[in-house]
């Protein structure tokens, strides 16, 4: 059985993927100040957080 386009939808997928990493990572800095202090988490906690 053969896949027809099989290799763009694997390109689509990887750059959906890369997408979404990028807005996660985007959304999460600018919400750090904001989820440092409501959770009382130092910066190296954050740093394990994003890390993760």
């Amino acid at each position: 059985m053969k896949i027809k386009g099989i290799r763009w939808w694997m390109v689509s997928l990887v750059a959906v993927r890369f997408i979404i990493n990028y807005l996660a990572r985007n959304t999460l800095s600018v919400a750090a100040p904001t989820l440092m202090k409501d959770l009382n988490i130092t910066n190296e906690q954050y740093a394990h957080v994003v890390v993760a």
